[in-house]
């Protein structure tokens, strides 16, 4: 697994680490809650927002390599939920600080989260059965190994658009009408400059019952939250 670290909080000789004093790096906690349906394994997530797109996919990109380690075990029950600070977009793309790869101004026209949508969440990982189950390497065509074309052809490094692959995650939330940051203190004439969908639920083999957008005030937070009431889905749909 590559572990993509976009900040190292803790090397001084970083302006970002100098400026917001903090340990560590962002990391992804994983675990398996044990429901009634069965094992049902749950990252909780929390990208870095002082970097640009390609460094957040590369780190989304090391998530779904666990994620298919959990699969070959047998725990095909997945969701993957938190902050991916999707950001890069409207005023936030003026900002070196925020945004700091070509693509702030090459996906000009689409934010952040639509970008991830229509080149990673859409982009299926082809090791997976239609059924979703694990096709063991055995099984695949030599020299076959599937690779997100999309995301090489924007520039991503060839080992990230091979791990940068969907392996049967579904995304309940549309990507551009679900916004989660609208901060107040970046809106003129009521029109939010800084706003797009940071937050996501990602779930596999998992049926949405029931979804909620909350937190509209901004009261408990300076994100809203997103909520899904799920129930298993069979091995055989």
């Amino acid at each position: 697994m590559t572990r993509h670290h976009p900040v190292d909080w803790e090397d001084q000789r970083n302006s970002l680490a100098r400026a917001e004093p903090r340990r560590g790096r962002r990391l992804t906690l994983a675990a398996t809650a044990h429901c009634p349906g069965g094992p049902l394994v749950v990252y909780s997530c929390h990208l870095e927002v002082f970097c640009g797109i390609f460094s957040r996919i590369a780190q989304f990109a090391d998530i779904l390599c666990d994620c298919r380690q959990q699969i070959r075990k047998g725990l095909f029950h997945q969701a993957i939920l938190g902050d991916l600070n999707t950001m890069a977009h409207g005023l936030a793309r003026l900002s070196p600080k925020y945004c700091c790869d070509k693509m702030r101004f090459w996906t000009i026209g689409r934010p952040e989260a639509l970008f991830w949508h229509r080149n990673l969440i859409t982009v299926p990982d082809t090791n997976f059965l239609p059924d979703g189950d694990w096709q063991s390497a055995g099984e695949m065509e030599v020299g076959k190994a599937p690779v997100n074309e999309k995301l090489l052809s924007w520039g991503m490094p060839e080992h990230v658009c091979r791990d940068a692959l969907n392996p049967g995650f579904e995304d309940p939330f549309d990507p551009v009408a679900t916004i989660t940051l609208d901060n107040p203190n970046f809106r003129i004439f009521g029109y939010g400059l800084v706003k797009g969908k940071l937050d996501w639920v990602l779930l596999r083999r998992l049926t949405v019952v029931t979804k909620q957008v909350g937190n509209h005030d901004y009261s408990a937070s300076d994100h809203k939250w997103l909520c899904a009431d799920v129930t298993f889905s069979s091995l055989e749909s």
